[in-house]
């Protein structure tokens, strides 16, 4: 069971930003790829988050509601 979770927490932090980064890789080209990719991704995660979390604190909507639209 610690290693499925060990699989998962791997796959959150590291593989879903670097699939989301690497939208941008081909835009700077002085830094390395995997570490711009992953920097960028966890970027763009957090202001996706970000614009759908701050609108719905501000009706005072659920906590299931955010998750459901994230």
């Amino acid at each position: 069971m610690l290693v499925l979770r060990l699989i998962w927490f791997v796959i959150l932090v590291v593989a879903i930003p670097m699939a989301v980064g690497t939208l941008f890789v081909r835009v700077d080209h002085r830094s390395p790829k995997w570490l711009f990719a992953w920097i960028s991704g966890q970027m763009l995660l957090w202001a996706a988050f970000l614009l759908i979390t701050v609108p719905l604190v501000l009706t005072n909507s659920n906590f299931q509601t955010v998750v459901a639209l994230y």
